[in-house]
C-alpha cells in the first residue's frame, strides 16, 4: 500500500512539472506573439519576480519614441546599413531591426515602406533627422569643449 502512495506521489510531482513547462512554454509564445503585433503588456503571475531576477538592468526606464516614424525609420536604416547592430544569434533582417525598436520604444510605425521612399524622394535633403543628430553631437562637444576650457583658465 505504501509503495502505492509512493508512485501516486512521483506520478503527480511529474505531471505538475511537466504542466508548469508547458505553461511557461504558453507565456513565451503569447510573448512573443503579443510583442510581434504591438499589443499592450500583460504579465503573467510571478513575472515580475522572475523578470527582476533575470533582467541585468531592472531599474531601467520604459522608453517612448518622442519623434517622428520617418525618424526612427531614418535611425534603424542607417544601424542597419553601417552594420551598427549585429545579432547575436545571426544573421537579421531591416525588418527585425525595426520591429525590435518598436518594441524597446514602444511605437509601431504603420507603412514603413512608403515612409521611407517618402524620404527618399526629399527634393532638399534626404537625411533630416540624421542631419539634426549630428547637429546635437557637434553641439555637445562644443559645450563640453567650452566647459573644459573655461575652468582651465
Amino acid at each position: 500500500m505504501l509503495h502505492f502512495f509512493e508512485i501516486q506521489k512521483m506520478l503527480v510531482s511529474s505531471l505538475e512539472e511537466f504542466l508548469s513547462r508547458k505553461i511557461r512554454a504558453l507565456q513565451n509564445r503569447f510573448r512573443l506573439l503579443r510583442d510581434s503585433i504591438g499589443y499592450p503588456t500583460t504579465k503573467f503571475p510571478n513575472e515580475s519576480a522572475q523578470n527582476s531576477e533575470s533582467h541585468p538592468y531592472p531599474d531601467a526606464p520604459q522608453l517612448v519614441w518622442n519623434k517622428s516614424d520617418t525618424d526612427l525609420l531614418e535611425l534603424t536604416t542607417a544601424l542597419y546599413e553601417t552594420k551598427a547592430i549585429r545579432s547575436s544569434s545571426g544573421k537579421f533582417n531591416k525588418k527585425q531591426l525595426l520591429q525590435t525598436f518598436e518594441k524597446l520604444f514602444h511605437h509601431t510605425v504603420k507603412g514603413a515602406g512608403s515612409k521611407l521612399t517618402r524620404a527618399r524622394d526629399r527634393k532638399t535633403e534626404t537625411s533630416v533627422f540624421m542631419e539634426e543628430l549630428k547637429t546635437a553631437f557637434s553641439d555637445y562637444v562644443s559645450r563640453k569643449d567650452n566647459d573644459l576650457g573655461g575652468r582651465r583658465n
